[in-house]
C-alpha cells in the first residue's frame, strides 16, 4: 500500500509543477514510514552500504531509495 502511495506521488510530481515541494515532502514521509519510521536509510541492493537521511534528500535520491526498497517488498 505505501509503495502504491509513493508511485501515485511520483506521478503527481511529474504532472504538477506548482505543488512539487508539497509532493516531495509527502514522498519523504512515505519513505520514512516504509523504513520503519527511521529517517536514516541504508541501501542494500542498488548501492550497498550507502546511507542517506531521507528528510534531506532531493527528488533523485528519493527515487533511488524507492528503487532500493522495492526489491525488499517495503
Amino acid at each position: 500500500m505505501l509503495n502504491q502511495d509513493f508511485q501515485e506521488l511520483r506521478r503527481q510530481w511529474s504532472v504538477n509543477s506548482q505543488k512539487r515541494l508539497e509532493i516531495i515532502e509527502a514522498m519523504k514521509e512515505n519513505l520514512i514510514k516504509r523504513n520503519k519510521n527511521n529517517n536514516s536509510y541504508r541501501f542494500d541492493y542498488t548501492q550497498p552500504g550507502k546511507v542517506l537521511l531521507i528528510s534531506s534528500c532531493e527528488i533523485e535520491e528519493l527515487l533511488a531509495i524507492d528503487g532500493d526498497m522495492n526489491p525488499q517488498g517495503k
